[in-house]
């Protein structure tokens, strides 16, 4: 005799065979400084350390918190997903606050303009060189 369950979707875990997964929000601020959450699992409440600089869709492994396989008897992992929250909408304080972080921060926070500077001198450079040659 066969018995064969029909498990419903969780509107917090996706499941992949022993694995599961959870996306996690956190906002904006705390990804530059790095910052401790905790994470719900299918037992408890874990911690997450997350360090700093961490990309949105980070995937942070925690072992043997998933499903028990029943071939094996083996536990899946856990892996919870970043999920970087950005505000929809923003007061003229936080504008301001925003835009001095942005400034203090001068090229950095714009390196495309440092690498098309770059390539422009490149260009002259080798246009200079050239023109050496021709004489």
């Amino acid at each position: 005799m066969f018995l064969e369950a029909i498990v419903g979707q969780d509107e917090h875990f996706l499941r992949d065979g022993a694995h599961i997964y959870i996306e996690v929000p956190v906002f904006f601020t705390s990804i530059p400084l790095g910052s401790k959450i905790m994470v719900p699992s299918l037992k408890k409440e874990l911690e997450l350390q997350i360090p700093p600089n961490a990309h949105d869709r980070a995937q942070f492994v925690f072992k043997n918190e998933g499903i028990r396989d029943i071939h094996t008897g083996r536990y899946g992992n856990l892996v919870a997903v970043l999920k970087i929250l950005y505000p929809q909408k923003l007061t003229d304080k936080q504008k301001n606050l925003l835009t001095q972080l942005h400034e203090s921060f001068g090229f950095e926070s714009e390196p495309y303009k440092n690498a098309f500077e770059t390539c422009v001198n490149k260009v002259k450079q080798w246009i200079k060189d050239l023109v050496k040659k021709g004489d």
